[in-house]
């Protein structure tokens, strides 16, 4: 095991991949169906959900300073309080922003999307990042093998079921793995997607939340021993197999797809925010309570659904006015860039810095504000110095660079 793997202690998180301002593309209308129901074609943003993606990465941050290996609080009642309260926050964090994956492909597609173009521009905007936050981590944390670094740089490393592989460099990247396998289906889910007649939506919403039942019926044939290196109550095979194997993720990504046409077709997710969000609480809290292999995706997987439809219902509304704010916008759109610095920022600080050295509340506090600060500074500098000039230059359609230089 690396030097990475031993301190890293980041086993769940999610991908804060950024999309920046979601705006609404045309989906086709099937013959005779409803104008008036059909909002493909209604102008508008969905801000409350570029938003919503720094609440969940603040979660997941404060998942990961919680952790035993991070957490700064010398009182262990403090300690325990703390662990507590975010206990959840890396895996609910997770299915939220693949659950927003799926939603923002579905809501900005046109009638047809141009396959290889797609792929380019995903790829471009979520490698650089991942790229330079992979170079940061080696050389703020070294001591990782050759074959494992050159795994995670690649992003193949999910794919072997090998805790080594795995939880390597910047852990958090794993999640990444996931993405690009989303990414390279997209294309060929979404007809299947908008093929699905508007009176099965709610059905096959709920199917693909009872199929992650089917994951843990397929990892019980796996061994029981040994158990995940970070303590859970689950081997190593089951936990990879549940959790970090990129096909088993896939469903969340589905949700997301079939949450974005019941908004668009129906009313049946035009519920109030608060109720959303305290469903959402709710799962969270109960995630606690659950059996472990439960807590990984299934519990919180309808509440996020919900949660994430009444905010794009409420775009307008003034439960949503906070997250569509300035300061939320900027927060959202660089929170992919926070989530890839996470791990070079508070092992290095908090392990080879600190020492791992515990304090009273106060000091603990400032501490966590410090590590946040960092991170938010680390991640800026991501988004706006490589993931932004990456795609300016790189990811527009050849169309629209002609269309500028004829212009400029």
């Amino acid at each position: 095991m690396s030097t990475t793997e031993q301190h890293t202690g980041f086993p769940r998180s999610g991908s804060l991949e950024a999309d920046g301002p979601v705006e609404v593309g045309t989906v086709p209308r099937r013959p005779g169906a409803a104008v008036g129901r059909d909002r493909a074609a209604a102008p508008g943003r969905l801000d409350a959900l570029t938003g919503i993606r720094f609440v969940a990465a603040f979660s997941v941050f404060m998942f990961h300073v919680s952790l035993v290996v991070f957490d700064p609080f010398a009182n262990t009642s403090v300690r325990g309080v703390f662990s507590d309260m975010f206990a959840n926050g890396g895996w609910v964090g997770v299915s939220l922003f693949f659950v927003l994956s799926g939603f923002v492909l579905t809501w900005t597609a046109g009638p047809r999307v141009p396959v290889l173009a797609f792929w380019r521009k995903r790829l471009l905007k979520v490698y650089p990042t991942h790229a330079a936050a992979w170079a940061i981590t080696m050389i703020a944390v070294p001591g990782t093998g050759v074959a494992v670094a050159l795994a995670n740089l690649a992003l193949v490393h999910t794919w072997i079921p090998d805790h080594s592989f795995f939880m390597s460099v910047n852990s958090p990247s794993w999640s990444l793995c996931s993405e690009l396998l989303f990414y390279l289906l997209f294309p060929f889910f979404l007809p299947l997607v908008r093929r699905i007649p508007r009176r099965m939506l709610l059905g096959a919403l709920v199917a693909l939340v009872l199929s992650t039942l089917l994951v843990q019926l397929v990892a019980q044939a796996l061994p029981s021993k040994p158990l995940a290196p970070e303590g859970y109550p689950i081997s190593v095979s089951r936990y990879w197999l549940e959790y970090y194997f990129p096909v088993f993720r896939l469903p969340e990504f589905l949700v997301g797809m079939v949450v974005c046409r019941l908004v668009r077709e129906t009313r049946l997710l035009k519920i109030n925010v608060g109720l959303a969000a305290l469903l959402a609480l709710g799962g969270y809290v109960l995630d606690s309570f659950v059996p472990f292999d439960l807590s990984l995706v299934t519990v919180e997987l309808l509440p996020i659904a919900l949660l994430v439809g009444a905010l794009a219902n409420a775009e307008q509304g003034r439960s949503t006015r906070l997250l569509r704010s300035r300061l939320f916008q900027w927060l959202g759109n660089v929170s992919f860039g926070f989530y890839m610095a996470q791990a070079p920022v508070v092992i290095y600080l908090r392990l080879t810095v600190m020492h791992h050295q515990l304090y009273g509340v106060g000091e603990a506090l400032a501490v966590t504000a410090g590590l946040f600060v960092t991170t938010l500074a680390l991640g800026a500098f991501l988004h706006h110095c490589i993931e932004m000039p990456v795609m300016n230059r790189w990811a527009r359609s050849r169309k629209a660079l002609r269309t500028k230089g004829a212009t400029s």
